[in-house]
């Protein structure tokens, strides 16, 4: 972090206070984020600086650095750490020790990294979380990543997970960077715009000084009043940039101040030429080198002893040109002077010092840090045009930056080896080849996040490579285009079935256990469990050859989940259990327990027991990797689901908000948006419902023959619930009609029988007549199997909906009794089912009940249930549908005195007429028949037909037209005032 020279600091009150604000939230145990930016120049550094000063905390500092598109992976948090370190504040030990060895050397060699270690990243990424929380215990820490649009890909995903999954500890995270470089195509634009969205980060734009604070600023820099037309001609050259002020400044000072009209590039020319000739090479050369660079690497690059160098760069240290870093480090103190040098120099000139730092470095690697070498060498060959040397580089910095779980980095290092291949000689059968390479740049762009990437490498590698030859190597790309696909939207089980086929038993018996649990896995979420099950039984066999015990437990729960789905949920969950259990006794595995967490949690939910999935997934949320956002998205989502049903909705809701701020890939979010959409539906927010739905509809991406089964279903039961709501009956059939577009498919049952009793209750609803689509609803409710208690429930109600909507269709007496909706109220109330569900159900019970004779005290002992559980929910739209039956069956208990719904219960009495015939008068200005009106107000059509009578004598009127008529004109109907 550079320091500025302004011995007074000028303005930024405002930010000030924002930065002070943000700080006593953190301060207090709700870690916040802050995003700083601004132009090159304009006083980011030293408004952080003042801030820091005054707050008191304790201070972590880590700068990004600048090599021409290329970085050390993890550089910024290298320095953080080094700061912690020197502080005494770094006091993690076991494996986050060995962890962080990885980014900081001082703490000793790090373990040894497996290639095939998906997992290795968390575990640093969680170190780097437990260290930085460990340090903020004592005091309020403050960490300062220092120009973010120069960070490497590994410092940019170590940022932006801290700062979206971060919930506890006494910790301020800020990042500073150029504005004005966000291009485009800029890799930190998308980070920026996805953490601006997240609640605990803040943006603060620093703008440009004024004239008066550019006023303030010469005047504190030269020591005396600076006259108006100085300060004029300062500021329309440096536009209130503090460091081109600054700079104007020094020239002012040294007696240049004619020349203030100069282009700002030719005045860090004119800065630099007032230094000895001497100091001027050496900057040139600087220019070129790694920032910061050491005193040992420009000493022998220059052929100057340490002591000669430091007193020819002494000017440029006294001139502020430079400014010293960590040990003999040292940099130039802004990165625009050192590429106004780099840019002036003949590309000539800047190959053959890229060349001679290049062979410095091989000839004595010991001249820079071992964690930044082989980016640096790579970075050198490259620029010199040395094609061997550069390939051999960005190699060697692909599989250090592996090792370090960065795998954006190691995929920019694979790149460029690639690129360099063929300008490369290589012997015929050279080994490691071209097509192995491209398998592992694939591999570490599906772990990067970047499938469209990563499918590019697959398929050119499987575009060349002879499968009879290297069948191993073949149906690891098989699978990584497979993977890759599917993240793109696009189901490729060809390519996972070949793979299986290229790995015959007899000789490659883990690999394709490996291979066969994928297949499963994908087979199972699109409802093709037969086969998956297959797969799954000889995966399992296989793996028990596999000599790692994590292997073995993947295929266990692999295996128990393809179980669940096919109908034996009995064993499949145990199967689940037995895998926890045997991953608990591993110690800490952050990825593999959490990962079977989420297959219990997700059956305890398919079997209707919504308290313990709630419970298993929230208990999984505080052991897995923060790093690990989609496990982590998962986990909110099976936490959320569960809770909706047992009607704590705002739990829900934090659940969901939380999944979406880990700014999912659009494959794994829909969940989470179907499942805030249902919560607006429930509560009446169907504006809101439908902008998460278009969302959906959107980020699922599949045609419908390949979307999931756990998307496809769940989303159109929705639709329907909303088209019902909107009284667009067609709907009901369209969403229907699609998802069973196939017939019943294997592992509907799991979520095809809330779908159809939505759709059976909707046909109530609306009133339908559509007898075809009653027909449809019961042919797939027969021929969908019942595994579990709650599945029979369905059953029972979709009857039960369909009878009823075929009663109000024809106008015909209660085919289902009473009796019988009370039974299931109790059935949904013994197993503990939905609480919405089980409001709709009492709802139904007081409908029939009102219908019958006698029944009215059933009726509204039922509707008093119902109104609790709509009111625990704050489900609006059915508590007006409840209120709507307390009016017309005049079951005046149901609604309490003191509420809104029983005061218009009391007014919506016409004038001259009774409430009843006032009920009536109403549905008759509908237009309704006797028989129609009857069942809406749970009377016999004959009893209708003497409160028409009754009405037509008292308003005068010989027709029910003219009835209609007078009620309107005379307001009738209208609420008392």
């Amino acid at each position: 972090m550079t320091r500025s020279t302004s011995p007074v600091f000028i303005g930024r009150k405002s930010e000030l206070s924002r930065l002070r604000s943000v700080f006593e939230r953190s301060a207090a145990g709700q870690p916040q984020s802050v995003l700083l930016g601004g132009e090159a120049g304009v006083g980011k550094t030293r408004l952080v600086e003042e801030f820091a000063g005054q707050s008191g905390a304790a201070l972590a500092l880590g700068a990004c650095v600048e090599i021409g598109g290329d970085g050390v992976p993890y550089a910024a948090f290298t320095g953080v750490l080094r700061s912690l370190h020197e502080a005494d504040l770094l006091r993690c030990g076991g494996w986050e020790r060995d962890e962080l060895a990885r980014l900081l050397p001082e703490l000793g060699a790090a373990p040894p990294a497996r290639i095939d270690d998906e997992f290795g990243r968390v575990r640093l990424f969680e170190a780097v979380t437990s260290a930085l929380l460990d340090a903020a215990e004592e005091r309020p820490l403050i960490v300062v990543v220092d120009d973010l649009h120069w960070a490497d890909r590994a410092s940019r995903e170590l940022f932006g997970y801290l700062a979206r999954v971060l919930r506890r500890g006494r910790l301020l995270l800020i990042g500073t960077f150029r504005d004005d470089e966000l291009h485009r195509g800029h890799p930190l634009r998308p980070l920026v715009a996805e953490l601006s969205r997240v609640r605990e980060v803040e943006r603060i734009d620093l703008g440009r000084f004024d004239r008066r604070e550019t006023a303030e600023q010469l005047e504190a820099l030269l020591g005396e009043r600076v006259a108006p037309s100085t300060v004029e001609d300062v500021y329309c050259r440096a536009e209130g940039n503090a460091f081109f002020t600054e700079e104007l400044a020094c020239c002012f000072s040294c007696g240049d101040g004619d020349e203030l009209s100069w282009t700002l590039h030719d005045l860090f020319i004119a800065r630099v030429e007032t230094l000895p000739e001497d100091t001027q090479r050496l900057l040139r050369l600087i220019s070129c080198a790694y920032q910061p660079t050491h005193t040992a690497l420009i000493s022998r690059l220059s052929g100057l002893s340490e002591s000669e160098l430091a007193d020819r760069l002494r000017p440029a240290f006294t001139a502020q040109m430079l400014i010293g870093g960590e040990g003999d480090a040292f940099r130039f103190r802004h990165a625009l002077m050192r590429e106004v040098l780099r840019e002036n120099l003949l590309p000539g000139e800047r190959a053959r010092i890229s060349r001679q730092l290049g062979e410095l470095l091989e000839q004595d690697p010991g001249l820079v840090a071992e964690d930044g070498r082989d980016v640096q060498v790579a970075h050198y060959w490259h620029r010199a045009k040395v094609a061997d040397k550069a390939l051999a580089a960005s190699l060697r910095a692909a599989k250090r930056a592996n090792e370090k779980f960065a795998f954006s980095d190691e995929l920019a290092m694979l790149e460029r080896a690639l690129e360099l291949w063929d300008a490369v000689d290589h012997a015929p059968d050279e080994q490691p080849d071209e097509i192995y390479w491209m398998y592992r740049a694939s591999l570490a762009a599906w772990r990067a996040g970047q499938p469209d990437r990563g499918l590019c490498f697959a398929e050119a590698g499987l575009a060349v490579i002879d499968v009879e030859q290297r069948p191993t190597l073949a149906a690891h790309l098989y699978e990584q285009r497979s993977t890759h696909r599917w993240g793109l939207g696009r189901l490729d089980l060809d390519g996972l079935y070949r793979a299986v086929d290229l790995l015959p038993a007899d000789r490659y018996p883990v690999k394709r256990a490996f291979m066969l649990a994928r297949l499963a896995s994908k087979l199972c979420l699109h409802g093709r469990s037969t086969e998956a099950l297959i797969a799954a039984e000889e995966g399992r066999r296989l793996s028990e050859q596999a000599p790692d015990l994590g292997d073995r437990l993947l295929a266990l729960s692999s295996y128990g989940s393809v179980l669940f789905h096919s109908g034996d949920w009995e064993q499949g969950l145990e199967l689940q259990y037995q895998a926890r259990e045997q991953a608990h006794s591993m110690g800490r595995t952050p990825a593999l327990l959490s990962r079977i967490e989420i297959c219990i949690s997700d059956e305890l939910y398919k079997l209707g027991r919504y308290a313990e999935a709630a419970e298993v997934a929230e208990g999984a949320l505080d052991s897995v990797a923060a790093s690990n956002r989609a496990q982590k998205g998962l986990l909110r989502h099976n936490a959320a689901e569960p809770l909706i049903d047992l009607g704590r909705l705002d739990e829900a809701l934090a659940h969901i908000d939380e999944g979406l701020n880990l700014a999912l890939p659009d494959v794994q979010d829909q969940g989470l948006l179907r499942l805030r959409a249902s919560v607006h539906v429930l509560r009446g927010h169907n504006d809101a419902a439908a902008a998460d739905l278009r969302q959906v509809v959107r980020r699922g991406r599949f045609g419908h023959g390949d979307i999931e089964l756990q998307h496809l279903i769940p989303t159109a039961a929705l639709q329907i619930m909303l088209a019902a709501e909107g009284g667009v009956g067609e709907q009901v059939g369209v969403e229907l009609r699609q998802v069973f577009a196939n017939g019943v498919r294997e592992e509907f049952e799991w979520w095809a029988w809330p779908l159809l009793y939505t759709a059976a209750a909707a046909l109530t609803d609306l009133d339908s007549r559509d007898g075809e689509l009653s027909a449809l609803i019961r042919k797939y409710a027969d021929a969908i199997p019942r595994r579990v208690p709650i599945h029979d429930l369905y059953a029972g109600l979709i009857a039960a909906e369909l009878a009823m909507a075929e009663e109000v269709a024809t106008s015909t007496a209660a085919s289902p009794t009473p009796l019988c909706w009370a039974e299931l109220a109790g059935r949904a109330d013994e197993i503990a089912a939905p609480v919405l569900l089980r409001a709709r159900i009492r709802l139904r019970e007081a409908q029939h009940a009102a219908a019958v004779p006698g029944g009215r005290e059933a009726a509204a002992t039922a509707a008093r249930e119902a109104r609790l559980l709509a009111v625990s929910l704050g489900a609006e739209p059915l508590l007006a549908r409840i209120d709507a039956l307390a009016r017309s069956a005049r079951l005046l208990s149901v609604v309490p005195s003191d509420e809104p719904g029983a005061a218009v219960q009391a007014a919506a009495t016409a004038p001259g007429l009774t409430a009843r015939e006032t009920d009536v008068l109403r549905l008759v200005a509908e237009g309704l028949s006797n028989g129609q009106i009857g069942a809406r107000l749970y009377i016999t059509t004959k009893t209708v037909s003497v409160h028409v009578s009754n009405i037509l004598a008292k308003l005068g009127v010989s027709s029910r037209t003219e009835a209609a008529a007078v009620a309107h004109r005379d307001r009738l109907l209208e609420p008392a005032a």
